[in-house]
């Protein structure tokens, strides 16, 4: 079929088609004498491409799909939320992204239009150095591509990473399949400086405490284990936990979950995959695998998050040897060092240390350090750069300290009672749509009661003990409703992440108040009730992935690209006016 033909076929341009093969989004073979050929499949794609523009999925989703790394319902998916955090956005679209998602229809179906299309080729064609930032989450992968003339995100990638996996009679593992993950993440880059030529520099963030065994050749035999691993609470068949036997071991206590905690905590259960050479986090491993490297290496920010390490001083204990053994800890980093490079386009793409998604997103958010970064996604963070009291010592830039104070239980609490709520439905009716729970919980919300509830939302404990609860206080029988039960666990959020910033500032100083993550975003009485408790309206970072945007920044501050003052020009701020996305927080 000559071009001609397809044009007719699938209601699309010669030009448009053109453009679509020059992104790489479609790959048609050639005769002889070097015309086009187009075959049904090639006419199929082309129309689902088309439904896809049609409606407003950005080029190089639409390549990110092609290149595998995503499937067709995330993409969709994607795109939903999108319409839905812009009111101005078209409703048309968002009916058709509902209809797909809901399978009431194909996308098939949609593209067999003949109505002509042509594409505008409005989005970025090049021009000015770019940064590519990627953030290796507990349960999404985020990248942001920005402009460092700027600070404008180019484009920003996310999906649901869905690799969450379990293991037989450990419910406490916490554990992903870390091979699939690190494969998509090596996708999402490899199709992000495919599409965008003009990356000078890549940079990861991730969760941090978590880790994944590697053997003598650098190949991941385990899955990996999350922050959330509980296996450092276990009993230890001594009268204690295995957290409790490393502190009488070596003198320091370390919460379950941190990474040297979990790896003798495998060791100990029976877990610790045979040939176990090294430890590393789950970005530091996708950045071996991209680079090629042959072994990792580990930035401060993230060895730090292992546990048992000398913050004064930036190294591990002497204790953590004694600990790991014959297992070795990675090299660890400068503050900004560049350790690999990625090849693309004929270029060698300089790749920076992985940093944790705490700082992170510190980082990328705070023009100014005199300003408290309240976090929550699915926990929760609150962090002070030199601050003084009470909380977590971390590593950051430049030989300062950030003091953070971390609940296990943000987003997590709200996505709790949205999943009461669906069950409760869901055993009278069809289960409604998350995203429709979500707005009655915000709208419900959206008012303070005059006899609100204490809720305290510590349903999976503190760091320092894991054996605390939750519980809800003030029940009469005129709050015993679910306005009440959703206003009252945000409440509980931000009193727990409130009482930690008060041990953590000096008493009367004025501090900023710089608000960030997936539920803060999305949750506007969230928004509301942490003004209320910290005293100052709260400013947003206009990037919507933090960490990512971070990563970016820190990426090519460590190639030479930008200086660090210069960085700070690039991080702006949106008015507080963001309508609700009504998702998963």
């Amino acid at each position: 079929m000559k071009i001609k033909e397809a044009e007719k076929a699938t209601g699309l341009t010669s030009k448009t088609i053109r453009y679509y093969e020059s992104r790489g989004l479609v790959d048609v073979t050639r005769q002889d004498n070097s015309y086009r050929d187009y075959t049904d499949t090639d006419i199929a794609l082309l129309k689902q491409i088309k439904t896809l523009r049609n409606l407003g999925v950005a080029i190089a989703d639409i390549k990110l799909w092609r290149d595998g790394v995503v499937g067709l319902r995330e993409l969709v998916s994607k795109r939903r939320s999108e319409l839905e955090s812009d009111s101005k956005l078209g409703n048309e679209q968002r009916l058709v992204c509902d209809s797909i998602l809901d399978r009431r229809v194909s996308i098939d179906d949609l593209g067999s239009g003949a109505a002509e299309y042509t594409e505008s080729q409005s989005e970025y064609t090049g021009g000015g150095k770019l940064a590519l930032g990627v953030d290796i989450g507990t349960t999404s992968v985020s990248a942001q591509i920005v402009s460092l003339a700027t600070g404008e995100e180019i484009h920003t990638y996310n999906f649901d990473h869905e690799a969450a996996i379990d293991i037989d009679g450990f419910p406490d593992a916490f554990a992903e399949d870390a091979e699939m993950l690190v494969g998509r993440v090596a996708g999402l880059v490899k199709s992000a400086l495919g599409a965008y030529p003009d990356i000078v520099s890549v940079g990861f963030s991730g969760a941090m405490h978590g880790i994944v065994c590697l053997d003598e050749r650098m190949n991941i035999i385990s899955p990996l284990y999350t922050w959330q691993n509980g296996f450092g609470e276990r009993d230890n068949g001594h009268g204690g936990t295995i957290c409790d036997e490393l502190r009488d071991m070596t003198g320091v206590r370390v919460p379950t979950g941190y990474g040297i905690v979990t790896l003798y905590a495998l060791g100990k259960l029976g877990l610790l995959p045979e040939g176990t050479s090294m430890i590393a986090t789950i970005a530091d491993a996708a950045v071996l695998k991209l680079c090629g490297l042959t072994e990792p290496v580990i930035h401060p920010t993230m060895a730090a998050s292992l546990g048992f390490w000398d913050i004064d001083q930036g190294k591990f204990l002497p204790c953590a040897a004694k600990i790991t053994g014959k297992i070795r800890l990675p090299r660890v980093s400068g503050d900004y060092e560049v350790i690999g490079q990625i090849s693309a386009g004929g270029k060698k793409i300089p790749v920076s240390s992985a940093v944790g998604d705490n700082q992170a997103g510190v980082f990328g958010s705070l023009r100014d350090e005199d300003t408290l970064l309240v976090n929550v996604g699915t926990s929760g963070q609150v962090s002070l750069v030199g601050g003084v009291g009470n909380g977590e010592y971390r590593p950051y830039f430049g030989g300062k300290k950030l003091l953070s104070g971390s609940i296990l239980c943000g987003g997590r609490a709200y996505a709790a009672l949205a999943d009461l709520v669906s069950e409760t439905v869901s055993a009278f009716m069809a289960k409604p749509p998350r995203r429709e729970i979500y707005a009655l919980l915000n709208r419900l919300a959206e008012n303070s009661p005059s006899d609100p509830l204490t809720i305290s939302t510590r349903f999976c404990g503190t760091r320092s003990d894991p054996s605390l609860r939750g519980s809800i206080s003030g029940l009469s029988l005129s709050s015993f409703d679910l306005a009440h039960f959703a206003d009252g666990i945000l409440r509980g959020i931000i009193e727990e992440l409130h009482t930690m910033s008060l041990g953590m500032t000096e008493p009367g100083r004025k501090y900023g108040v710089v608000v960030s993550g997936n539920a803060m975003r999305r949750c506007a009485p969230l928004r509301r009730l942490c003004a209320e408790a910290f005293g100052s309206d709260p400013m947003t970072p206009a990037h919507i992935e933090e960490s990512a945007f971070g990563a970016a920044l820190h990426s090519a501050i460590s190639a030479g690209e930008i200086t660090r003052e210069e960085s700070l020009r690039l991080i702006k701020y949106t008015e507080d006016k963001h309508t609700e996305r009504n998702e998963s927080i």
